[in-house]
């Protein structure tokens, strides 16, 4: 193939690594990694130190990794300092781990001079958001005027909502790279709007069809949530909705895989809608394990309360379960009754209406709408056709 032809060294910056950190983002690194390197690629890795065993510098299965302290746990899964002096330091260490990171990119440039840098997710800024000119001093930015060389992907995962801050960064990465790739349609036309003539491709989340193997769908009372526990992941649409058809259900079970900064809440609401002996709260279960996650289950729901596919509704729907996914105006993925099930974004009734279809189904219907959930995930959302199509444009930008 082209590219092992051409020895192409890319270097990836991210917020934080997989396995010492398990979010969508950091999964997806892992594997997009490891595909580049079966590829032949030379792979760097520059990243956050999120946690004490991570080392700075190392190498991990003929990928170089390096960490830039000082170490900070993320806020989104663990929860932001509660004092001001709590915040005081996290802004400080975030400051001095950006500058930090910036002489690490140096080096990189130097000693390994990249032919690609991926962005893995909307960069972190040097300084705190809201101060001028805090995107312009984002640490990759100041060390990439050296290399003009070097091409820039962006890989937008997910910004919501696309307003403020958040989308402020979001513009500054994109307007510096030389080609954009969105994981979600609408925000690739969303940023096509505020950044015309610049060059934005949409490519969805893909999984690992391999990995998250068919299983034929038992009917029962499981039910399983993952996500990060927090505001916009909706497990509190779930809980309600549970707490609504309980007493027609008795057998129900909630099983929910996560952790994240509303945990604590989350355990107290399942306890004043009496749902403390039907929710089992596992907490975060590694990737190896996940697939014994989703076959326990009859129904996997996703009430996330924002716009997009949802790496786990995939994952899902490759194993066979009956997807209940939530939805605005329809969905890229899930037809209503097909092979999976949409409920409004937001509303514990209209879950509870469709769980209660779902739990009165036939045996015959559930296994029908599972393989068709399977063969939609094989034809379109396979990861391999995914990184390919990755492959592809990294190899026009580099040519």
């Amino acid at each position: 193939m082209v590219e092992k032809k051409k020895r192409i060294r890319m270097a990836i910056y991210s917020e934080a690594t997989y396995p010492f950190f398990r979010g969508g983002g950091e999964i997806f690194l892992d594997r997009f990694a490891k595909f580049f390197r079966d590829l032949g690629y030379e792979v760097t890795i520059i990243s956050n130190k999120i946690s004490k065993e991570e080392k700075i510098v190392e190498e991990v299965n003929g990928i170089k990794f390096y960490r830039a302290p000082p170490t900070i746990p993320p806020p989104s899964y663990y929860g932001w300092p509660r004092t001001l002096i709590g915040k005081l330091l996290f802004v400080l260490k975030k400051s001095i781990r950006e500058f930090i990171k910036m002489f690490i990119y140096l080096y990189v440039l130097y000693k390994f001079k990249p032919h690609i840098l991926v962005l893995n997710g909307v960069t972190a800024t040097s300084i705190p958001s809201f101060l001028p000119g805090a995107t312009v001093l984002k640490s990759w930015r100041i060390a990439h005027k050296l290399s003009s060389h070097t091409k820039v992907l962006l890989i937008v995962h997910a910004i919501n909502p696309p307003r403020g801050i958040v989308l402020k960064n979001t513009l500054a990465d994109a307007s510096k790279a030389d080609i954009v790739v969105c994981v979600e349609k609408w925000m690739k036309n969303f940023l096509q709007e505020k950044l015309p003539g610049k060059e934005i491709v949409w490519i969805h989340n893909g999984v690992d069809v391999r990995h998250f193997s068919f299983k034929p769908v038992t009917k029962s009372g499981n039910i399983l949530f993952v996500g990060r526990l927090s505001e916009d992941h909706g497990l509190d649409v779930l809980l309600k909705a549970v707490s609504k058809i309980i007493s027609e259900y008795p057998w129900i079970m909630v099983r929910v895989v996560g952790e994240g900064p509303q945990k604590k809440e989350y355990i107290e609401l399942a306890k004043q809608l009496g749902l403390h002996h039907v929710v089992d709260f596992r907490g975060g279960v590694d990737y190896e394990d996940m697939p014994k996650e989703y076959h326990w289950a009859f129904i996997a729901v996703n009430p996330v309360k924002v716009a997009g596919i949802g790496i786990t509704t995939l994952e899902a729907m490759s194993c066979g379960r009956i997807v209940l996914k939530s939805t605005v105006n329809g969905d890229d993925v899930i037809v209503d009754g097909v092979n999976g099930f949409l409920f409004k974004l937001g509303d514990p009734d209209s879950l509870a209406e469709k769980l209660r279809e779902c739990l009165e189904m036939s045996e015959y219907k559930a296994e029908a709408i599972g393989k068709r959930a399977r063969e939609t995930v094989v034809k379109r959302f396979n990861l391999l056709d995914v990184f390919n199509r990755y492959a592809a444009i990294i190899r026009d930008l580099v040519s």
